[in-house]
């Protein structure tokens, strides 16, 4: 088996390194069960030293250095060059926990094709990565996604090569949530979908960050929109507003540790972040 880690990077320097350790200090834990590991990062012209610490990796790292139309058409750059059976990605301000492709990679193998998505749960950490609360996946249901009340968390979140093969990739034109679209996309072409507890990365909110920012508000409400119409064929009206109520409360009743977390540990997105 291959895992194949994709990771975007662009005037990020400072939390680059982090990134990339936490990726490839796995390689020797991967190869003990008979995984290889390959790394693909992505950068379309930072000028902060990013490329030049990504450069001082040498060969365990695969490089793009080439203009993208943003994040989305620099993920798909990226897995152009993919060759695993697993992939994920990592944006270059997150991380992952120790061991965590280990369980991924495990996962997939002990599951035998019974699922093509693995969603796990993450640390919500700040800019100098002290932990706020547990985020927690929620189990994939698409009538919920659309009604906003499923929430697969990103960087935690892993697919097999084959789910991802039978979707036309990240949406370019999506500059806020190209990964809710994809898993969208994947569910509609029929991916099964597993959550699991396991804690396998950290995300990171900071001041530069979409997540910390909530700058894009108008553009997320306008993605939230067409999700809805692609998975239920309807247009949103009085009626779905008022389902989505119920599915919002709902996702707080069954997601119990995540609610329980955001009780202890205050809301995830959109704080205050020093």
């Amino acid at each position: 088996m291959k895992i194949s880690i994709v990771t975007i990077s662009f005037n990020q320097c400072k939390f680059l390194k982090q990134c990339m350790d936490s990726v490839l200090s796995q390689r020797e834990s991967l190869v003990k069960i008979g995984v290889e590991l390959e790394y693909i990062v992505v950068d379309p012209g930072s000028t902060d030293g990013s490329r030049e610490l990504i450069e001082s990796y040498g060969d365990e790292v695969i490089k793009v250095f080439e203009k993208d139309k943003g994040p989305a058409d620099g993920l798909n750059n990226g897995f152009a060059l993919a060759t695993g059976d697993v992939f994920g990605y990592l944006n270059s301000d997150d991380v992952f926990t120790e061991d965590a492709l280990v369980f991924v990679c495990a996962s997939f193998k002990e599951a035998k094709g019974e699922f093509d998505v693995l969603s796990g749960a993450s640390n919500l950490i700040g800019p100098e990565g002290g932990i706020y609360r547990v985020l927690y996946s929620d189990v994939y249901s698409p009538i919920a996604f659309a009604y906003s009340g499923c929430i697969l968390i990103q960087p935690s979140s892993f697919f097999m090569k084959n789910a991802f093969c039978k979707t036309n990739k990240f949406n370019v034109s999506n500059r806020t949530n190209w990964d809710g679209e994809l898993f969208v996309d994947m569910g509609l072409a029929g991916a099964r979908f597993k959550a699991t507890k396991k804690i396998l990365s950290g995300y990171r909110v900071h001041d530069e960050s979409i997540t910390g920012t909530m700058s894009t508000a108008n553009r997320m409400q306008g993605y939230r929109d067409e999700m809805y119409e692609r998975i239920t064929g309807k247009s949103v009206s009085s009626y779905s507003n008022l389902a989505a109520i119920y599915f919002k409360y709902r996702r707080k009743l069954l997601n119990y540790r995540d609610t329980l977390q955001r009780i202890i540990g205050g809301k995830s997105f959109g704080r205050a972040v020093k």
